[in-house]
């Protein structure tokens, strides 16, 4: 009976922590990352520039939707919003971000044109073809600032959407712009040290840290265990 009870406690602790650290092995919740504004092509995080400054787009290497495009219809998109508003609130059925052009609804731009309804890698789901640089075409002073402001604050990244056009992952970083008559453009932006995130080599695979967990639980069961036998070998000598 005590056996049983290790064992549940097992599966229970384990269970728990794994819809924890894996939202998306316990169930089918959306899950969130950190994206990050780089240098063009390169792994180096650009902190700020102005309206004609090209950028890039770092996603962690282990970014991947929950399905992939071939057998279940999922697709990436881009998207910038003004904070406050999650990329889980818009729907993505169309192509492009709900209200796309109005409202706040926008996205990253490449070459001229919105980059989105990008296909993943078959089967795994991996975020693939993402452009080395962007532009901030389309953005102008008039629907960056509203109401008289000359600041304002805006999550920008990246989404996985799924047949209906429902968000189901997504990675992302604030970008604060602020008016400037010196800049062609009118604008400049930056981003904030709260939502800088440093890069390193390699993935930060969430099922390593998944088994680091995991061999946490077995060694807490195996002392249970030995405690249990010890306790048995005691009343058997008596």
């Amino acid at each position: 009976m005590r056996k049983r009870s290790v064992s549940l406690l097992f599966v229970v602790v384990t269970g728990s922590l794994l819809s924890i650290v894996m939202p998306g092995a316990a169930g089918a919740s959306v899950t969130a990352g950190s994206a990050v504004i780089t240098k063009p092509a390169q792994a180096s995080p650009l902190d700020s520039g102005g309206s004609t400054t090209l950028y890039g787009v770092w996603l962690p290497a282990d970014a991947r939707c929950s399905g992939d495009t071939e057998h279940k219809q999922f697709h990436i998109f881009t998207f910038m919003f003004p904070r406050g508003v999650a990329p889980t609130d818009v729907s993505f059925k169309t192509g492009v971000p709900d209200g796309f052009g109005t409202n706040g609804r926008l996205g990253f731009f490449s070459d001229g044109q919105y980059v989105g309804a990008l296909n993943t890698a078959p089967g795994s789901g991996q975020v693939v073809g993402l452009p080395e640089s962007y532009t901030w075409t389309r953005l102008t002073p008039k629907y960056l600032f509203t109401g008289g402001e000359t600041t304002s604050a805006w999550d920008g990244g990246i989404a996985c959407a799924n047949r209906d056009g429902v968000v189901t992952n997504y990675w992302d970083t604030q970008i604060v712009f602020r008016a400037s008559s010196a800049d062609p453009g009118g604008f400049t932006w930056f981003v904030p040290k709260s939502a800088q995130t440093a890069l390193v080599n390699g993935s930060s695979s969430p099922v390593g840290i998944v088994l680091v967990v995991v061999a946490g639980v077995l060694a807490v069961i195996a002392v249970l265990m030995s405690r249990r036998r010890r306790s048995e070998g005691h009343h058997v000598l008596r």
